[in-house]
């Protein structure tokens, strides 16, 4: 399962709600999964956005300026989806 999360939210560029539903599970289940997979070490919060300079969206993004999440694969994460292709 962790495999398809990084997939769908790091390949595809999938959003946290956009990789739920195609995964047919809850946001809190995907955000669950998501600290285990920091926990182990597969991913690393990146620093929280405020403003999301140079996004065509950000004009209309329903999270403007709410400190939205980002992740990024670490290296452990990385080689796990070198794997994959």
């Amino acid at each position: 399962m962790f495999e398809e999360i990084m997939k769908k939210m790091f390949i595809e560029r999938r959003t946290m709600q956009e990789t739920a539903k195609q995964l047919g599970m809850g946001n809190q289940l995907l955000e669950a999964r998501l600290h285990t997979m920091m926990e182990l070490g597969y991913i690393e919060k990146a620093e929280e956005v405020t403003v999301c300079k140079g996004c065509a969206l950000s004009s209309t993004c329903k999270d403007r300026g709410q400190g939205i999440h980002q992740y990024r694969l670490t290296e452990k994460g990385k080689r796990v989806m070198e794997r994959e292709d």
